[in-house]
């Protein structure tokens, strides 16, 4: 689906017995995830979703071009270049689902390190991200992660987050590849590349910025 949802509180989850998919409606044994509240939602654009799968693949390959071409994509704007810094802060926001007292220690060590690096800073660097250009598709995925993190810490879930996400985020860019009527043009954007750049990419084998698994795909 295209419409994302940005208030999975556990209020608003629901979780009924048997299994109801359309297929096997009623079916005995498993459960239905239902989720409630649709007042906070958003549908997310073609591009803007595979770059989500961008940022997600990239904080688990470690592909700091990755994660810039997402960010680009996404619309976020940012103050200075420091990709090191930005790839740790994207990998903090998907860190691994803890009990509430290793979350609340984690979170301490991170405002800490934060408030150490902003000591440092310049005035005019402290704030990396240009307040006028924060798209509301991140404020929502952000706003997602920190609800997904709070009921897992409450539920006393351990769990390697980045682990179950990535492998969907591989398949949104696979995915996005083999529906690519242009070959060529393999990474979304927000503007159609020149065929000159076509070519150039062609020439340069783009398709080097994703693992060895997803150029076999290809």
């Amino acid at each position: 689906s295209d419409i994302f949802n940005a208030d999975p509180h556990p209020g608003n989850i629901l979780i009924r017995a048997g299994i109801e998919d359309g297929l096997r409606k009623g079916e005995d044994g498993g459960f239905t995830l239902s989720i409630l509240d649709w007042g906070l939602a958003k549908r997310l654009p073609t591009t803007k979703r595979i770059a989500f799968c961008q940022m997600v693949h990239a904080s688990a390959t470690f592909d700091f071009g990755l994660l810039l071409d997402a960010f680009h994509t996404i619309g976020l704007k940012l103050k200075r270049e420091n990709v090191a810094e930005d790839l740790e802060g994207i990998r903090f926001l998907l860190r691994d689902m803890v009990p509430t007292s290793i979350a609340r220690n984690r979170i301490k060590a991170k405002m800490e390190t934060d408030k150490s690096r902003m000591d440092s800073k310049k005035k005019g660097e402290k704030i990396p991200i240009d307040s006028k250009a924060y798209p509301g598709e991140f404020f929502f995925f952000v706003r997602v992660n920190e609800l997904l993190h709070g009921l897992g810490a409450k539920m006393s879930i351990s769990m390697a987050y980045l682990d179950v996400l990535a492998p969907y985020a591989k398949r949104g860019l696979v995915n996005s590849i083999i529906d690519a009527k242009d070959p060529a043009y393999l990474l979304p954007t927000t503007t159609q590349p020149s065929r000159a750049q076509k070519e150039e990419r062609k020439n340069n084998n783009p398709i080097t910025i994703y693992d060895e698994e997803l150029q076999h795909k290809l």
